[in-house]
């Protein structure tokens, strides 16, 4: 199988040495052996099938900032809800809590997540504290470009829900990290809304370890950048614990979106429902991979997985690759994909109603959307979201 070398130029095991100097002993040690396999991995080939690939060629690695720092003044900008501690990821680092989880779940194994855990260098420590029910969302946003993790604690019986947002820049990269530890009976909701730059390139992975009890959900709307490459999982490691993931993408131009979703089930009793839709226009291109497994370990759960694409032109594309894995009998397991053009007859309804065409073929596809803005649980969130599928569908190309 052939793959591709990815050392950048620009960074260097002394950089990172550099960088890190002034780090406790454990998060150097971590970067530095984080460098040590990402100097000598590969960019993994992603090639499903016939004709179905991401094509990584012309991701230039050495255009990556080693250090696009958020300092505390910065952090002074967001509102910070009763229930919520917010800090620098880099300043957290001297807490016990944080050494004990940063990087548990995306192990630096891969050429991107070594080359994350090696170089992150923005980043934000969320904890949400013992049985703290938090109404008000907490709302941040990332740099445009850049290597950056976040780190979210949930205590016992907690809940929240987080809203991250893209910077605006120009081109580059944007490799990033989230690690959500959801702690017993907690509840934590992680929206993220990206908008990059239209010539960026976007390298994002998500973890969770749902406890029992507890209940992630994942809301991602991929709106922007040349190219994402995105994966979100969840491990369901309680008894109890539920898991979702609540999917939306819309590409127009040449976007590509290589979006993976994935949901292991670790305990009894454990739920998951991924649930994804897209619109493509233009010339471009999605791959969606659902993957939902039920451990031997894992009697009594319920997994479900479906994924709905519009195709608004003959020239765009998608891909569904949906997977089942079961090691367990007593479980209820489901799949679904759909694939196709808008539907006609909507549109002739609302013609009939006086809409011109232009307007009906919109109102359509915001219908197909507003299941998903929905899951949103703050209304301005929601109508900001609105906006920007109208501004997608403005664009015809």
């Amino acid at each position: 199988m052939a793959r591709t070398a990815v050392r950048p130029k620009g960074l260097s095991r002394e950089a990172v040495e550099e960088f890190s100097a002034k780090e406790p002993s454990w998060l150097r040690k971590l970067r530095l052996n984080a460098w040590e396999r990402f100097s000598s991995a590969e960019l993994p080939r992603l090639q499903y099938g016939m004709g179905i690939r991401t094509d990584l060629s012309g991701l230039q690695l050495d255009s990556l900032p080693l250090e696009t720092v958020r300092d505390a003044d910065a952090l002074r900008d967001i509102r910070v809800p009763d229930g919520i501690e917010l800090l620098p990821l880099r300043k957290a680092v001297q807490r016990d809590d944080v050494k004990q989880h940063l990087f548990s779940l995306l192990r630096p194994e891969g050429a991107f997540p070594a080359l994350l855990a090696a170089t992150w260098s923005d980043g934000i420590f969320i904890r949400i504290k013992k049985d703290a029910t938090v109404k008000e969302a907490l709302e941040f946003t990332l740099p445009p470009s850049g290597s950056h993790h976040v780190l979210v604690l949930a205590e016992p019986n907690s809940s929240a829900t987080i809203i991250e947002t893209s910077g605006q820049g120009q081109g580059g990269i944007c490799l990033q990290g989230v690690e959500v530890i959801c702690g017993e009976g907690s509840h934590v909701q992680y929206a993220a809304i990206q908008t990059l730059d239209s010539e960026t390139w976007n390298i994002s992975q998500r973890r969770a370890r749902v406890l029992a009890s507890a209940r992630m959900d994942w809301v991602d709307f991929c709106l922007g950048s040349k190219l994402t490459l995105n994966t979100i999982s969840s491990d369901l490691a309680g008894q109890g614990a539920q898991g979702y993931v609540w999917g939306l993408f819309y590409g127009n131009g040449r976007q590509h979106f290589d979006l993976h979703s994935d949901t292991v089930h670790n305990a009894p009793d454990t739920v998951c429902d991924m649930h994804t839709k897209g619109a493509l226009s233009g010339r471009a291109r999605a791959i969606y991979h659902g993957l939902v497994k039920i451990d031997k370990n894992a009697p009594r759960s319920n997994g479900y997985q479906k994924e709905e694409t519009l195709l608004l032109s003959k020239h765009a594309h998608a891909d569904s690759i949906p997977k089942l894995e079961i090691d367990n009998n007593d479980v209820r397991c489901t799949h679904g994909a759909t694939l196709g053009q808008i539907d006609q007859e909507k549109v002739f309804y609302l013609m009939s109603r006086g809409l011109p065409r232009e307007v009906a073929v919109k109102r359509v596809v915001e219908g197909f959307f507003e299941p998903l803005v929905l899951r949103i649980e703050i209304e301005q969130v929601r109508q900001r979201l609105r906006e920007l599928i109208d501004r997608k569908i403005a664009v015809r190309e």
